[in-house]
């Protein structure tokens, strides 16, 4: 349970906690750069969760602390189910159309719409390798610090569709000197 001025509000996430009380700093960061800080106590309830993820992705505490972030700024329970389905909304998007790739998983498939989404996603999975900038955007979608809508973003698509497309490589991009010094009786790999 998270109080704050006398109210109370369940967060719910996926978690490998024992049920229990456990105490949570929270600080955020407003747009003019005023940090609000909270200690507050979550109550771990399985039994009580919005939403599950795939330990595999990573999502289910960031998911706990981001809605434990929200409600240090809404005091009445509609406004903060808004905030933490949105919270909810993005990471169960993202790890659900993941695993739609595979064709063993139960659900409906992905639209024209969804495709298309999926081999741009794609794309830039493969830009990021070699830039920067869309490793920077790519990894604040993965880890939910940016919303996904900053993997369309004018600089992002541009550097994306304009990324010279290269196959997965089949062998490590080693030198003709790595190649000698790994194959070498010394090398650790041998």
């Amino acid at each position: 349970m998270a109080r704050k001025s006398g109210q109370a509000w369940t967060i719910s996430g996926t978690t490998t906690a024992k049920p229990g009380d456990y105490p949570v700093s929270v600080a955020v960061t407003d747009d003019t750069g005023v940090v609000t800080t909270a200690k507050v106590t979550v109550t771990v309830k399985p039994e009580d969760a919005v939403a599950t993820y795939n330990p595999l992705y990573g999502h289910g505490m960031s998911v706990a602390a981001k809605s434990a972030a929200r409600l240090i700024h809404y005091d009445n329970a509609r406004a903060t189910q808004a905030e933490v389905a949105s919270t909810v909304d993005a990471a169960w998007t993202m790890a659900t159309t993941q695993d739609l790739r595979f064709p063993d998983v139960v659900g409906p498939r992905r639209t024209h719409l969804g495709r298309l989404l999926g081999r741009y996603t794609g794309r830039v999975a493969r830009t990021a390798n070699g830039n920067p900038k869309v490793t920077a955007a790519l990894l604040g979608v993965y880890t939910l610090s940016k919303a996904p809508t900053a993997l369309f973003s004018l600089s992002t698509a541009l550097t994306t569709l304009r990324a010279a497309q290269h196959p997965p490589l089949t062998e490590p991009p080693w030198t003709d000197a790595e190649r000698t010094a790994a194959a070498s009786e010394r090398s650790p790999l041998n």
